[in-house]
C-alpha cells in the first residue's frame, strides 16, 4: 500500500483500536505504553509525540526573512498530525485517564502528562514490590 504523508495518520485513526488492544487505566501503563509506541514508531509517528520533530513556523517568511500573511506548508502537515495523534492516543485512554489529559493543546503535551503522571506511579509500584 502506497501512503502519503498527509493520509498515514487518518488511516492509523481508523485502526487504532485494533492495534492497541488496550485502554489506558490506572493500572496497565507499561503494558500500554508498549503498545502505542510500536504502533507510532511503526507509522513513522514518534517523532511528533516525543518532541524530536517539532511544531515549524505557522506562517513562512520572505527573502528577508520577515512573517508572511502564508500558512506554511510544513507547519499545515505537522499540525494535521499532532491533532491526528491527540485523536488517536484519546482513543486509548479510559474516561479517568482521559480526564488528566484535558485541555492539552498537542499530542506532545498528552505523552508528557501521560509520562509524568504514570512514570512515578509504576516506579513508586515497583519498589513497593521489593
Amino acid at each position: 500500500m502506497n501512503t502519503s504523508p498527509n493520509t498515514t495518520p487518518m488511516i492509523l485513526l481508523s485502526n487504532i483500536t485494533n492495534l492497541v488492544s488496550v485502554k489506558l487505566d490506572h493500572n496497565n501503563y507499561m503494558l500500554w505504553k508498549f503498545q502505542i509506541t510500536s504502533t507510532l514508531k511503526a507509522y513513522k509517528l514518534l517523532d511528533v509525540v516525543d518532541g524530536s520533530y517539532t511544531c515549524p513556523e505557522m506562517y513562512t517568511r520572505d527573502s528577508n526573512g520577515a512573517v508572511t500573511a502564508f500558512l506554511n506548508p510544513e507547519f499545515t502537515l505537522w499540525d494535521t498530525k499532532d491533532q491526528a495523534l491527540i485523536s488517536m492516543i484519546s482513543a486509548t485512554l479510559s474516561p479517568s485517564v482521559l480526564a488528566l489529559v484535558i485541555g492539552q493543546k498537542s499530542a506532545k503535551g498528552v505523552w508528557d502528562t501521560l509520562e509524568k503522571r504514570f512514570t512515578s506511579f509504576s516506579r513508586s509500584n515497583v519498589l513497593s514490590l521489593k
